[in-house]
């Protein structure tokens, strides 16, 4: 066998090998999963029984699923905020960074406004609200106050942002930039007064849209201070 055709089918042989595990994992991950969801059904089963007989279930699923919902959107912010967002910013082309976000923040404020209605709404079945105290007021304003930011940036602050920001790279890729990491270092670029009138419209919707993100977090953080004042470890 000649080496050009030892090294022809190294490729292929490659290729099959990467075939064969995705099968295998294909084959696997299936069982692996139905393997733990029967260990978590049993492990839970009496439980579940339990309650069920006690008559508690439905009080169970609606704090189960206030949880899940807060915890979920907890962790999605503290993610895009403060490490997703920066991270890309600092290792890709400003124009990339700038259509990935346009196409993530819909669905991220979309999601918080879903997860925190959510969480207000069984906040308000557990604790109803002819019994309200102090206490309750503070964390359902907490949460309506992420709910309304949440609100704002989906149906206004992040389509004028994008928006603006179209406006923004057209003008950028026009006269050969956009492939830069960070921000442009063109100072001539940077005193057009066409480019400075559209860069100040554009961080000026961009600076409420951040701030009404960081509103929405600190209500969450808010709430889940209240949290951690009822937990027993």
């Amino acid at each position: 066998m000649s080496s050009n055709q030892v090294l022809s089918s190294k490729p292929a042989q490659n290729q099959d090998s990467k075939l064969q595990k995705r099968v295998m994992t294909l084959r696997v991950c299936p069982q692996l999963t139905t393997f733990v969801v029967l260990m978590l059904a049993l492990s839970l089963s009496s439980r579940i029984s339990e309650e069920v007989r006690r008559g508690s279930i439905l009080s169970t699923v609606t704090r189960f699923t206030h949880l899940f919902a807060f915890g979920t959107w907890l962790g999605i912010q503290f993610w895009a905020t403060f490490i997703a967002g920066v991270t890309m910013y600092f290792n890709m082309g400003r124009h990339a960074f700038g259509e990935l976000q346009s196409k993530l923040f819909p669905k991220y404020f979309f999601s918080g406004a879903c997860l925190t209605a959510i969480t207000l709404a069984t906040y308000c079945l557990i604790h109803p609200i002819q019994h309200w105290e102090g206490k309750d007021k503070i964390q359902s304003l907490g949460l309506l106050v992420s709910l309304i930011c949440c609100m704002m940036n989906y149906m206004y602050l992040e389509p004028t942002t994008t928006r603006l920001m179209d406006k923004r790279y057209a003008f950028e890729k026009e006269r050969g930039y956009g492939q830069e990491i960070g921000p442009i270092p063109d100072n001539k670029l940077k005193n057009d007064e066409e480019y400075l009138k559209i860069t100040k419209s554009f961080a000026c919707v961009h600076g409420f849209s951040s701030m009404a993100n960081l509103m929405s977090y600190a209500g969450c953080l808010l709430h889940l201070w209240y949290l951690a004042t009822q937990v027993t470890m």
